[in-house]
């Protein structure tokens, strides 16, 4: 049962086999894999080439596609197609590339650049694909040969061939512009100023026509126009009729003069006070650098001298200072005329004013030295030697008497000026510190300059006057209050003034001396009525009375003296007065009795 199962199975396979090849045999062979067509063919699937094997030929678009393509269908440049019997089954399709030639590739519009109008020709035009021709007409005609004439605004047409079959494509039209740029011309050798501002660039350059410069004759590059030239180098222009640019080249030689060298500006400056005795000055001998002679000058002032210039300067003052000359040297090939010029400044001298002399008083506030200089002087200068303020500030408490100079900087050729402030400083006078002083009405006369404070100098005058005509206060007759003491000053000190309030306290009063009798059996008496004089009331008697007070009682008081005090106010002493008392013993007549007489 399995060996037969076997054997019709590989039977089976066998027939299968056999009809298979059979099958592939009838398929279409392609030989010409790429097959190539021209545009004018307006080729078809039709067109492509396979052998026919027996069963017909079928093109396809892709490998596995169902569906044939029509023989109409037109074919695609670049496309590959794919050729299979009538039954489509043929299995692994043989493809084919479809190339198909167009026009030749170029540009619609292209331009001929020539030097001569002849020289433009059909090889000038440029177009790219196989066997190119060209053509007056779009279609048919002759094609010209290639050293034919161009004719400026006019079209032409190409086309190329297959070179797989010889057929000619359709044509590419090319509107042909004839541009003539003849080479420029201009100086061959050009030349510039070393010193010319701006420097020159190729811009500076000078050729007929609109032109590129370049620095070799063949440089495909140009310059731009702001490259620095460089002296003895070459430049090439060409004529520039865009899209045309000449082929040949006008080669031009830079050269780079110096102008004839005037020197550099200079200045002379002459301080005023040496105007007269200068006189003249060669200008010439102002300027800087190497001027070279045989310039010319001109001015405010005629020069004499040629080129050295030679001026009279007596004439010339600050007011109109500065004075400016020129100096003109001839110009060069490619400099115009040079110039320079000298200024003559005539520089005002410093002025430091006239030596002077001030007298300080000691006292005095800080004065600046400056009021002291005679004249008009210049500010800004400097004092030696220094004082302590650091500037022209004379202090008198503690600046020394002296001479100090005062310098003003010249500016050269001007030297310095100086003058001198002499200063003298007076002591001034010292009439102390106002005081004030009591006295008692009886004091003995006594002289206020003692209570003035401080150190006064003596010789002073005391107002009001006192009566003792100097400074002597006599409290019995000088009133109380206030009393000036001056000091005449020596100038230009002022005169000096202190006081003295004096004050004048009366003094006690206890009267005087007096004495008084009582009889022994009076009644008490005040001894302040015993007192002479006008005594004060409100003293105090010594030694103390029985009473406590001054009355004295003739029967309990001892005789004797009794002292009345009367306190003073300082600076017045206490004052006394006494009363001697003496008590008589009274009569004594007995007591009364009775008598009977008969």
């Amino acid at each position: 049962m399995c060996l037969y199962n076997r054997g019709s199975l590989l039977l089976t396979l066998v027939f299968l086999i056999m009809g298979l090849v059979d099958t592939f045999a009838q398929c279409p062979t392609v030989t010409t894999p790429t097959q190539t067509f021209c545009d004018i063919q307006s080729p078809i699937v039709g067109d492509l080439v396979a052998i026919n094997n027996g069963n017909g030929i079928r093109w396809y678009g892709t490998p596995i596609s169902t569906t044939p393509l029509s023989p109409a269908t037109g074919l695609i440049n670049g496309e590959d197609y794919y050729a299979d019997d009538n039954s489509g089954s043929c299995g692994t399709r043989q493809r084919v590339d479809v190339v198909i030639y167009g026009a030749p590739v170029g540009l619609n519009f292209q331009g001929v650049c020539v030097d001569d109008p002849g020289e433009a020709i059909i090889a000038d035009l440029v177009a790219s694909g196989n066997d190119i021709r060209w053509y007056i007409v779009p279609n048919g005609g002759t094609p010209l040969p290639t050293s034919t004439v161009l004719t400026d605004n006019t079209i032409y047409y190409a086309d190329q061939s297959n070179p797989f079959t010889g057929c000619r494509t359709s044509r590419l039209s090319v509107f042909v512009n004839v541009g003539v740029v003849p080479v420029p011309v201009g100086n061959t050798i050009q030349e510039f100023c070393v010193d010319q501002l701006p420097a020159p660039t190729v811009a500076n350059l000078v050729a007929s026509g609109t032109n590129n410069w370049y620095s070799t004759i063949s440089s495909a590059l140009p310059l731009e126009p702001s490259t620095p030239l460089v002296d003895g180098a070459s430049y090439f222009a060409t004529t520039v009729d865009p899209p045309c640019e000449s082929v040949e080249r006008l080669e031009v030689q830079v050269i780079f003069n110096a102008p004839n060298d005037p020197g550099t500006n200079g200045t002379i400056d002459i301080c005023e006070t040496d105007v007269i005795s200068t006189q003249t000055v060669n200008l010439f001998d102002g300027l800087n650098g190497t001027p070279i002679t045989g310039g010319i000058w001109t001015g405010p002032f005629p020069t004499t001298n040629g080129s050295t210039g030679t001026v009279n300067i007596t004439t010339m003052t600050v007011a109109g200072s500065p004075y400016i000359f020129t100096y003109t040297v001839d110009a060069t090939a490619g400099c115009t005329e040079s110039t320079s010029t000298v200024t003559i400044n005539i520089i005002p001298p410093p002025n430091a004013g006239i030596d002077g002399s001030v007298t300080f008083c000691g006292n005095a506030t800080p004065t600046d030295l400056f009021a002291s200089l005679g004249g008009t002087p210049d500010t800004g200068g400097t004092w030696s030697p220094a004082l302590t303020s650091g500037s022209g500030m004379f202090d008198p408490a503690v600046d020394p008497d002296g001479t100090y100079t005062y310098t003003v900087t010249g500016t050269p050729p001007c030297a310095d000026a100086s003058a001198t402030v002499t200063v003298t400083t007076v002591p001034p006078p010292n009439a102390g510190t106002n005081g004030s002083v009591t006295f008692c009405g009886n004091g003995t006369p006594t002289d206020l300059f003692a209570s003035l404070g401080g150190t006064p100098d003596t010789g002073g005058t005391w107002s009001p006057a006192l009566t003792s005509g100097s400074g002597l206060f006599d409290p019995a007759v000088d009133p109380a209050g206030t009393y000036t003491y001056t000091v005449t000053a020596t100038p230009p000190c002022a005169d000096a003034s202190a006081t003295v309030t004096v004050t004048t306290i009366p003094p006690p009063n206890a009267g005087t001396d007096g004495s008084v009798t009582f009889c022994g059996n009076e009644t008490p008496t005040d001894l302040f009525a015993s007192l002479g004089g006008t005594p004060d009331t409100g003293g105090t008697w010594s030694p103390a009375l029985t009473s406590g007070s001054g009355m004295f009682d003739p029967a309990v008081d001892p005789d004797g003296t009794y002292t009345y005090t009367v306190a003073g106010t300082p600076p017045c002493a206490d004052a006394s007065a006494t009363v001697t008392v003496t008590t008589i013993p009274p009569p004594n007549a007995g007591t009364d009795g009775s008598v009977t007489f008969c």
